[in-house]
């Protein structure tokens, strides 16, 4: 990903907003700082995908990425914080999703951080995502409730235990 995709992954996370959370040019430029990873995947040249993911201990704002750094720094653990994984709906169930994910799981073993993190929606439930991270061998470690109504569910995977299956 560079700061030229900007447009299309602005484009791509209006498309679902409601599963994850407005992102604007200003915000997509903190992202984009923050990240250590960050990948856009393209199909005949038009962006189809993007992952955004964020190693522990980053100035970064924003309250899931906290709850899991005080969940983490607590056990004195290091983590890898996905703040978003989108995939075109075209491109859905093709493989697009594991890639990214193992990407992060990649660069997570490279960099010696034992624990990926993410949360999805609980209630209302984001039922693609929970299936998926539970295929993945994500599981449960609390859940939050947050300014929207909305209640998360907060979970991680021990780098290596992951499945390859989702």
């Amino acid at each position: 990903m560079t700061p030229a995709d900007e447009m299309a992954v602005l484009s791509m996370n209006r498309l679902v907003e409601q599963v994850t959370s407005p992102l604007d040019a200003a915000r997509f430029a903190a992202l984009f700082t923050v990240s250590d990873l960050k990948q856009v995947a393209e199909l005949d040249g038009q962006a189809v995908g993007f992952v955004l993911a964020i190693t522990g201990g980053k100035p970064f704002e924003n309250q899931n990425y906290r709850w899991f750094t005080r969940w983490f720094t607590e056990r004195a653990e290091r983590f890898i914080y996905i703040d978003r994984v989108i995939v075109s709906p075209a491109c859905r169930g093709q493989g697009v999703g594991r890639t990214f994910y193992a990407a992060v799981f990649d660069a997570a073993r490279q960099s010696g951080i034992a624990h990926v993190c993410a949360e999805m929606d609980l209630e209302p439930p984001n039922h693609g995502s929970l299936q998926f991270h539970r295929k993945l061998g994500f599981t449960e470690i609390g859940t939050r409730d947050v300014e929207s109504g909305k209640r998360l569910l907060m979970q991680v995977c021990e780098v290596g235990t992951q499945s390859e299956t989702a």
